[in-house]
């Protein structure tokens, strides 16, 4: 981008030192120094002759290569300048900032990889560097900004559009004003010094209706006694319904222009009112403009309260920065810095203030696809968010610029030098087709830890995939949703997952972007546990378990292997049934809220009883295998069940309360089992229907296990044998 447009100029008309053509004696005497004074004051075409013919003297001098590199750079021409870096940032003693110019005129021609490597070059010697750590990141990441061609629809304002410069439009009623270096006297030619076409004119203010035909309407200028100088005017801009404005303008005293200590004449901002097409009066300057540097390219914000503007002030973080100023108590406020988050220390410039808090400039210090880009950024509680770059192909590898939007913040106008216009900057219409959702995607814990490599996704209400990306190094996703519709974003990662997907709509948004973080959990949480035979007491092998999501109703089941162990993984905050089947047993079932809980196990076993027809219980004495009168009244009733369906079997399974040694009250339970088999098949029953097992002290019903003292009522308790009659063969 031409340094006229960032904010400074040095002008060449009537009066003025430094004319374009110089003489070989100049040249001869000191050739280099007349170079710098040129170079110094962004008339880089006379500089480069300058250096060219000293380069022929002296080929090996880094000094000039480097300055020929910068001049092809600054007159746009990135594959000159990417000749001369490259001859070198190939030597291995030169300093680290060629790298960084190298990889820059490498961006700009497209080859995005070699400049990654040549950033990264530059890393090596500068490892703080952070702006070069943001470019190394973009360029990681740069298909995330070209995937979309039909981001925006662009095409060229024809009517407007000529072989010179146009841009910064800015809407007035029912069309645009903009600045034009177009040649509009036919007498008396004024011609800037730092113009990269040696046939461009000084900048002046235009107004036109546009049209996108090859028709066309009429151009005319924004005529104004004020404005017809022998020095640079526009942009401007407009607020309080287009009665008021500001424009840029050459720092000018009584015609003549007010030069700083180094000969140079910056810009300034004058305010004016508006009474109809270029008739501006009572024209009175920014009270925070100095001859020292510029201010320009003024925005407003939709009550004229606050205007954002760049300037080349001491103080800020680069070349030109952008400020912002409010217009308390008849006066406008000592310019702020809008910060960290969008100056670097190379250009910003620009501002676009639209609904107040939604910031558009544009930049060549934040990654970018070449030269200038354009960026988008939200203020919230007086601090910018970091800047979004707004992507191909709103953004190309050319100067992209001057972005304004109408009311609705979808449609506007962008000046860009990309191929294919009329001249050396373009005027371009756009209709955003997008809305950029970014975001950072996090460990749902106490340290929140960015997350690289996770998969996230926009889907729409029928569930259909919108956008998918993978979170970069630092955890950061970019998403590109079309407009006016609903969607849930969701992210995927081995060992994470979303707990619930997050909704987000694109309804009524403008042309920018919101911010989102996505939390993951990490998978720590589980269900386990083992399934039991209540009558063996061993692992049941077979068992179906199934884990049923009661809060998404979705179901999940296994089946268990010899272990009878079961995992399942469970997620925070969900309700959740656990039912356990097994052909010939009683189903089991539980219930689990996980409520507040994010790791860790809860651990259920199941003991499952075999299905029965019939169960009955009978209890005996202390240290007693006999059967009680009591007792043979049950085993009467069991008798005759047995006897009326031939095809039952019965389970015997016999206890002894705690009482004693465990090997004791084993071999008590299996007598008393034992006891209670042979009086059945005294009355009847083959010992083939039967099976008797002992299980000593280990199922005790209540607290009376060893060391507990209780009544003898509750150890009477677990002094029992259960029976049961079952179906068919046990």
């Amino acid at each position: 981008m031409r340094k006229l447009i960032l904010l400074s100029a040095f002008l060449l008309c009537s009066g003025i030192s430094y004319s374009q053509s110089t003489n070989i004696s100049t040249l001869l005497h000191s050739n280099v120094k007349k170079g710098d004074q040129f170079f110094d004051h962004f008339a880089y075409r006379n500089a480069l002759k300058i250096y060219l013919h000293a380069h022929e003297k002296d080929s090996g001098n880094y000094y000039l290569r480097e300055k020929i590199g910068t001049c092809y750079f600054k007159l746009h021409d990135p594959e000159s300048a990417e000749i001369w870096f490259g001859t070198l940032a190939k030597e291995t003693d030169i300093h680290a900032e060629i790298k960084f110019e190298y990889a820059e005129a490498l961006s700009m021609n497209g080859k995005y990889d070699e400049s990654k490597i040549w950033f990264e070059k530059y890393l090596a010697d500068k490892p703080g560097d952070k702006l070069a750590q943001e470019k190394v990141q973009f360029l990681n990441h740069i298909s995330d900004y070209t995937k979309k061609e039909d981001r925006f629809f662009i095409m060229p304002v024809n009517n407007i559009n000529t072989d010179h410069s146009e841009y910064g439009a800015h809407y007035f009623h029912s069309g645009i004003v903009f600045a034009s270096s177009r040649d509009s006297d036919p007498l008396i030619k004024h011609k800037p010094a730092d113009g990269i076409n040696p046939n461009e004119s000084l900048l002046n203010i235009y107004y036109a209706v546009p049209e996108m035909n090859n028709e066309g309407g009429q151009v005319i200028p924004f005529h104004s006694e004020h404005l017809k100088t022998v020095f640079h005017e526009g942009p401007m801009a407009f607020y309080d319904n287009y009665s008021k404005g500001a424009f840029t303008q050459s720092n000018v005293n009584n015609g003549r222009g007010v030069r700083d200590e180094y000969g140079q004449v910056n810009l300034q901002i004058n305010f004016a009112e508006v009474a109809h097409l270029g008739a501006l009066k009572n024209i009175t300057p920014f009270e925070h403009n100095h001859e020292a540097f510029s201010n320009a390219h003024p925005s407003f914000a939709s009550d004229g309260k606050v205007m954002y503007f760049s300037s080349t002030r001491n103080l800020g973080f680069g070349e030109s920065d952008i400020y912002y100023s409010e217009w308390v108590n008849g006066h406008w406020t000592i310019p702020v810095n809008a910060g960290p988050e969008i100056n670097t220390r190379e250009d910003e410039s620009f501002p676009f203030l639209a609904n107040d808090t939604t910031l558009y400039f544009s930049s060549n210090g934040h990654g970018t696809l070449g030269g200038l880009d354009l960026y988008v950024s939200h203020k919230s509680k007086g601090v910018f968010s970091r800047p979004v770059n707004l992507g191909y192909p709103a953004n190309t590898r050319f100067d992209d610029f001057s972005l304004v939007t109408d009311s609705t913040g979808r449609i506007g106008f962008i000046a860009s030098n990309r191929p294919g216009g009329k001249g050396l900057d373009d005027i371009y219409f756009f209709i955003s087709n997008y809305y950029v959702l970014v975001g950072t995607v996090r460990e749902l814990s106490v340290k929140q830890t960015p997350l690289a490599g996770t998969k996230i996704t926009a889907f729409n209400p029928k569930g259909d995939i919108i956008d998918s990306v993978s979170s970069d190094d630092n955890g950061n996703y970019r998403l590109e949703l079309p407009f006016d519709q609903d969607f849930t974003i969701a992210g995927a990662k081995e060992g994470y997952e979303t707990l619930e997907g997050l909704r987000f709509n694109t309804k009524g948004k403008p042309l920018g972007v919101d911010s989102l973080t996505l939390p993951m959990w990490k998978h720590g949480l589980y269900a386990k546990g083992k399934i039991y035979s209540r009558e063996t007491q061993t692992a049941l092998k077979g068992s179906t378990v199934v884990l049923k999501n009661l809060t998404v109703n979705t179901a999940d089941s296994l089946v268990v292997e010899e272990t009878g162990e079961y995992s399942f993984l469970i997620g925070p905050n969900r309700q959740y049934e656990i039912v356990v089947k097994k052909d010939g047993f009683v189903q089991g079932e539980l219930k689990l809220n996980t409520k507040g809980i994010f790791e860790g196990e809860l651990l259920n076993d199941f003991v499952l009883e075999e299905v029965y027809i019939e169960k009955e219980v009978i209890l005996f004495e202390y240290n007693e295998i006999g059967i009680s009168a009591e007792s043979k009244k049950v085993l009467e009733r069991i008798l005759r069940t047995l006897k009326k369906v031939n095809s039952t079997t019965l389970y015997i399974g016999a206890h002894a309360d705690s009482r004693g040694t465990i090997e004791n009250n084993l071999l008590l339970s299996y007598r008393r089992a034992t006891a209670t088999m042979d009086y059945l098949v005294k009355n009847g029953i083959s010992k083939q229907r039967i099976e008797a097992v002992g299980f000593g002290e280990e199922l005790i019903l209540n607290r009376c296990s060893d060391g507990v003292e209780c009544p003898e009522d509750d150890h009477s308790k677990n002094r029992r044998a259960e029976i049961k009659i079952q179906k068919g063969s046990h």
